[in-house]
């Protein structure tokens, strides 16, 4: 039998789902604490291990300090939880594309600083906008010595390189992740569509060679190889 999947939502304003999560969060919705506790926690595979996901909830960052958890949808709205800081961040949009999960934790950061340099992604961004996207691998190798949990996330950097189109994102991916073929293949692909036609090559050559098995790698580079 194979699996369904539908799309779902909810008909609400930012001033019901503040009101919700505030119950939530002062505990009127459990008759345990110990619920809520566990609810914000990562939840386990059958054999024991934690995954990277909490009990019905779609965002997860589980990081050292500002653990945060939320849900998005069609990229145009955004709920962000702070347990440890009695804080919830709320953004609704009609605009598709708006992706307001890449400035949800600046704006929580108005509210509590050190959330922002909590987010790698986040605060390389903040950074980013401030010196040029052209500083990327620079900035990161210079934070990197200062702070060596400084660890922005490959598929969160790669989303965010699609999003904005911007070619330093995806040499910078590169860069942090060598070993990564998906890397190489997505700043192959960025590479070519801005022309780049050997530069692109190259890139899909490295990606096939860490992931043989990479069939649409081997296919676009067949057809820009005889062009």
């Amino acid at each position: 039998m194979q699996g369904k999947e539908c799309n779902t939502g909810i008909n609400s304003t930012a001033e019901d789902i503040a009101s919700w999560l505030i119950a939530l969060q002062s505990g009127q919705l459990f008759k345990k604490p110990s619920t809520l506790n566990e609810m914000w926690s990562p939840s386990t595979f059958n054999n024991g291990k934690s995954t990277n996901r909490a009990r019905g909830w779609g965002i997860t960052k589980f990081r050292k300090s500002h653990k945060a958890i939320g849900m998005s949808g069609g990229d145009r709205s955004v709920i962000m939880v702070y347990p440890d800081d009695n804080l919830a961040i709320i953004i609704l949009t009609n605009l598709a594309g708006s992706a307001p999960e890449d400035f949800i934790e600046e704006i929580a950061g108005c509210y509590s600083p050190d959330i922002v340099k909590a987010d790698a992604l986040t605060y390389l961004r903040k950074n980013l906008r401030e010196i040029g996207f052209d500083k990327a691998v620079d900035f990161t190798k210079k934070e990197k010595r200062i702070n060596p949990s400084f660890n922005p996330d490959e598929s969160e950097l790669n989303n965010w390189a699609y999003r904005i189109e911007a070619l330093e994102i995806f040499k910078l991916n590169v860069y942090l992740f060598p070993e990564n073929w998906n890397a190489y293949d997505s700043y192959g692909e960025i590479l070519l569509k801005m022309g780049n036609k050997n530069k692109a090559i190259e890139m899909y050559r490295r990606s096939i060679e860490l992931n043989p098995e990479n069939e649409n790698g081997e296919k676009v580079l067949e057809k820009i190889s005889s062009l």
